[in-house]
């Protein structure tokens, strides 16, 4: 038996579910705080992490946090491990 996955930025992802998104996220390695979430197109406060339930082909977009960076004229939420410009801070995909 397969085990359920989840979409993250476009690509399935293996997880045991269900379970919270912090739950995924520290399984993925990444830390809650440095990241910015849209869950099934609904942007998620990192307040609600641990109390947001993820299902079988959930689709998650994933932004990482960084600080400083490279400024990218063509930047976007294109391909995992771009560096993007978001907001005031820079970011790239997880």
């Amino acid at each position: 038996m397969s085990q359920p996955v989840v979409i993250a930025n476009g690509q399935p992802i293996a997880a045991k579910l269900p379970c919270t998104l912090e739950e995924f996220l520290v399984a993925q390695k990444l830390l809650p705080r440095s990241v910015v979430v849209e869950h099934n197109g609904e942007a998620v406060a990192p307040s609600e992490f641990s109390q947001r339930q993820l299902h079988a082909g959930d689709r998650l977009e994933i932004v990482k946090i960084v600080a400083g960076g490279e400024r990218r004229s063509n930047a976007g939420l294109v391909t995992p491990g771009r560096s993007l410009f978001y907001f005031p801070r820079y970011a790239k995909k997880f």
